[in-house]
């Protein structure tokens, strides 16, 4: 039996990876480059969310 979907088509494991990707980014020396993958990365992150993201303060 398939696994429900998450919002936008983006399974948990999909996010997972994310926030791993984006875990190894924060311990990686600042550069440009990292951080246009960290953004990127973020904006992915917040894209599996849907719904379940939590509104600013």
């Amino acid at each position: 039996m398939p696994r429900p979907s998450r919002p936008h088509g983006q399974d948990a494991p999909a996010r997972d990876q994310l926030n791993e990707e984006i875990r190894q980014l924060m311990d990686q020396e600042p550069s440009r480059q990292r951080s246009d993958r960290y953004y990127r990365a973020l904006l992915a992150w917040a894209g599996c969310l849907g719904d379940e993201a939590p509104e600013a303060a």
